[in-house]
């Protein structure tokens, strides 16, 4: 597989992890839905669509080939900790044992051996309208994708706290900072480190 076909397959996996419409990812990438269905039909991006890519969503090339060969939607993750999460390094082990006393879960979307979930607490995630993440549903996090775009839902570990939060990046005129869903709650300006990238999320019954 080159490339310009695991680009696609990144795209679409994002597409579904997200909940995207054809046009959304369209306009991610900096192209008109025709020439995304395209892309969709022959397999693979155009090479003038590696430049686009590289330029408007450069995480998409930096994700190693683990996620490539990532496993398929369906596999258990481990339920794991805060405290855990900020110290998580897949590169030293990349099963981490759950201290938080819960079972495994289903992962409904491709991810690699290193994906873990959270159970989100408290409001600062709720939105009052679209894609929200009440306390107490699961998210699943993959740590090898700590390259986020704008908008991405990501884990990150605040540099003056140790604190690890969930929230969304955003990076405007130069710099970074964190969003909550929730208007209630104010953002977060401080200097911070990404851990993963959320790429679903589970809601008890």
């Amino acid at each position: 597989m080159d490339l310009q076909e695991r680009l696609l397959k990144r795209l679409l996996a994002l597409k579904e992890s997200q909940s995207l419409r054809d046009i959304d990812v369209a306009d991610m990438v900096g192209v008109s839905k025709a020439v995304w269905g395209n892309w969709k039909t022959r397999g693979r991006v155009s090479k003038d669509g590696v430049v686009l890519i590289e330029k408007n969503m450069p995480n998409l090339m930096t994700v190693g080939p683990e996620l490539d060969d990532a496993r398929m939607r369906g596999a258990k993750v481990n339920v794991i900790s805060y405290v855990m999460a900020g110290e998580f390094d897949p590169a030293v082990d990349p099963y981490p044992p759950g201290d938080s006393g819960e079972e495994p879960l289903s992962c409904p979307v491709p991810h690699s051996e290193h994906a873990f979930a959270l159970r989100v607490r408290g409001s600062s995630m709720t939105a009052p309208y679209g894609r929200s993440y009440p306390e107490g549903c699961y998210i699943f996090v993959e740590p090898l994708k700590r390259s986020p775009v704008t908008g991405d839902r990501i884990i990150a570990k605040l540099a003056e706290s140790d604190e690890v939060t969930f929230k969304c990046y955003m990076y405007e005129d130069g710099r970074q900072w964190l969003k909550p869903l929730n208007p209630q709650h104010p953002p977060i300006h401080e200097e911070f480190r990404v851990l993963g990238t959320v790429i679903g999320k589970w809601e008890p019954e």
